[in-house]
């Protein structure tokens, strides 16, 4: 076998990137032995990295990583010494409670019921639906299926449809996560769906009603459909309107874990993992609940979720708290 005298940038930064997590010089010269390398020059390839100016500047900022892992690791200890999932009300919850021990403390809460009362609970079936908006046009996700990042290449899978075709996909039973109506929809369908505000327009006491035109979004799709493990910048409210979604939590301590490969976006799939490609995940605590009709689920900012429709679901999320709800200044990930 012919030896290979030349490390290109990709195992440059390999090098430079295990030495920062404290892999050992003839560890790593092993490794590109058996890929190939000559052994006397992958010594001296790693012996320069290991001294190079640039590799310091970034062990000191890697130490500052390091405390804040260890600040994210004592919150994780105490976290899991005292909580043993995610909190659960019934019927409402009382505001400044709300606003003290849960929008501040970033905890996520359910409260079953909170929004039992709406008309939309009981009136929105496929036929009233058709029969309010039907022959509008809509706006949804199409043809995810064939895309795996179909959520952070969602402008691609943007389509019109009539709000009555769609109703009816929606309602046929059949498992597809191909077709959703998303937030990303939002600057179409707000509009287009006005007809249907009057059914849901009495918004739980923590949210701030002139507001809500621009920060409320709806989520309708058929069962199969999946939001993928992801955080968000803000403070998020879902409103279960119909039918029931599996939604799996993760607490912002975990980060470490959770393979952060892009944005807000984990390459995860917290239902099927594979352990050999993200080792790390299987440290992580996963919080995993239902939400039914007339349900509020309360998630806060930071927090990893994934979500997955059971049946035909329709979902009001809405982020315009009463509170501060902006965290997008420093956030240049």
């Amino acid at each position: 076998m012919s030896k290979t005298y030349y490390i290109d940038a990709n195992w440059k930064r390999w090098i430079a990137e295990n030495l920062l997590l404290g892999a050992s010089p003839d560890h790593l010269a092993g490794i590109l032995i058996q890929n190939g390398f000559d052994a006397t020059y992958s010594r001296l390839e790693i012996e320069v990295a290991r001294t190079h100016p640039y590799l310091a500047a970034s062990a000191s900022i890697a130490r500052h990583l390091k405390k804040r892992e260890w600040i994210l690791h004592n919150s994780r200890m105490l976290e899991e010494s005292h909580s043993s999932g995610v909190e659960e009300l019934w019927n409402t919850v009382e505001t400044s409670r709300f606003f003290r021990d849960y929008y501040a403390m970033n905890q996520p809460l359910i409260v079953r019921g909170a929004v039992r009362n709406w008309p939309a609970v009981t009136l929105w079936t496929k036929e009233y639906l058709i029969e309010k908006a039907g022959n509008n046009e809509v706006q949804v996700q199409a043809g995810r299926e064939r895309n795996k990042h179909y959520e952070t290449q969602d402008e691609q899978h943007k389509q019109f449809i009539r709000f009555a075709d769609y109703v009816n996909r929606v309602f046929s039973s059949e498992a597809s996560n191909d077709i959703y109506m998303t937030a990303r929809n939002n600057d179409i369908n707000g509009k287009a769906l006005a007809s249907l505000w009057p059914d849901f327009d009495n918004p739980p006491d923590i949210l701030d009603r002139a507001l809500a035109e621009n920060r409320t979004f709806f989520w309708i799709g058929p069962p199969g459909t999946v939001t993928p493990l992801h955080h968000d910048l803000s403070n998020i409210v879902m409103l279960q309107v119909v039918g029931r979604k599996r939604v799996k939590l993760i607490s912002p301590n975990y980060a470490p874990y959770i393979y952060n490969h892009y944005h807000c976006y984990s390459e995860v799939d917290p239902e099927q993992v594979d352990s050999n490609k993200f080792p790390l995940f299987s440290r992580v605590k996963v919080h995993d609940i239902t939400i039914g009709p007339g349900d509020m689920l309360f998630l806060p900012v930071g927090w990893w979720h994934h979500v997955r429709s059971l049946e035909p679901s329709i979902t009001i999320s809405a982020t315009n708290f009463k509170g501060i709800n902006y965290f997008d200044e420093l956030y240049t990930t």
